[in-house]
Formats: structure tokens, sequence, C-alpha cells
């Protein structure tokens, strides 16, 4: 399924391009990255505890409340009801409601959390890559000449393993970094 029209964080593509080193469209189309971003949002999901969810129309309660303030509508989202931004098309990206922000700026996606969507969709866009150029990983000699692809496939799985990596280690860090590298400074 490509997703062949515009999506809420189709600002956040280019980012998707240089981070794959995609710079002049030549691999993957916008349908295939976009996907790549929304296959990246629900695979972070469940560490993220739905933080980011996907818009479907049936989300949508009808008939709603009276209490809906402008620009919202109500609708079931995984930890109940409650407002969302209305206007929302199929497969546009969301602030979960019940979720606290850091960073309450008007773009979708926080800034604090693009380099985990970046990684992902990067994951994702890579092992499509490694699993579709599968058969072209051999190699062949007859007589007069030799041919070996194995190092690419060698190339692009080191990429990949570096992209969980990465991503791996982001979690971590967030997780375990201290506010302050010592706190031999603080004097009482």
């Amino acid at each position: 399924m490509f997703i062949t029209y515009p999506i809420n964080i189709d600002y956040f593509i280019p980012d998707v391009r240089l981070h794959i080193g995609d710079l002049d469209s030549r691999r993957y189309s916008d349908s295939i990255i976009r996907l790549a971003m929304l296959e990246g949002v629900k695979s972070l999901q469940r560490r993220w505890q739905n933080r980011y969810l996907i818009f479907y129309d049936e989300m949508v309660v009808s008939p709603a409340p009276v209490d809906v303030p402008d620009g919202y509508v109500y609708a079931k989202v995984t930890q109940g009801y409650g407002f969302i931004p209305s206007g929302l098309k199929p497969n546009d990206v969301f602030r979960n409601p019940f979720h606290t922000f850091n960073d309450p700026g008007s773009r979708v996606i926080s800034q604090e959390d693009e380099t985990p969507i970046k990684l992902s969709a990067g994951l994702i866009l890579r092992k499509s890559q490694i699993s579709s150029s599968a058969d072209a990983f051999m190699s062949w000699s007859d007589g007069d000449f030799d041919f070996s692809n194995i190092s690419s496939s060698a190339t692009m799985r080191s990429m990949y393993e570096n992209e969980l990596s990465l991503l791996d280690n982001y979690f971590k860090s967030r997780l375990a970094t201290p506010i302050r590298d010592s706190f031999a400074v603080l004097r009482f």
C-alpha cells in the first residue's frame, strides 16, 4: 500500500532522505518514504506508549458531545476518548491527547522525537533495500572473468546494524543520562 497523497508529516521527508543518503530522490519516491515514516511511528508506539497515533476515519465518534472545543473532534484513541485536531486525513500522525509533551511546538512531531523516527524509517528503508537486492548479492566466475557483489551485501547489512545500534543507544542514553556529569560541583 503506497500513500500517494500528502500527509501532515511530509515536512519530515527531506530529513529522512538526508539521513539515508537519497539526496537526489533516485532510490525512493516520496510515497515510499512516507510509508516508511508511518511504519517507523508504528514501530515506536509500544516503546513510547502510543505517544503518536495514526489517524483513521473510524476513530471519530459521532454524534460528538456538545463540549468539543473549536478545531477538534471527539475520537477514540488507545487510552480512551479524547479531543484530537479536526481536519486530519487518513494516515496523518497526531499527538496522543493523553501524553504530555515537553515541546508544545507547531510541528506534529516534537523536535526531541525526530531522531528516533528518522532512525526507525531508515531501518525500514534499509531492510527493504536489502530484501529487494538479495538476488543481486552473488559472486561468480568463469575462466576469464570474476564478479563479486558480496561486499555490497556486507556494507548494506553493516549500515542496517549501525542504524539499529543508533536507535537502541538513543533510547538507552535518554533513560540513563544524568542531568549533571558530576555532583561534586554542588556545594552546600
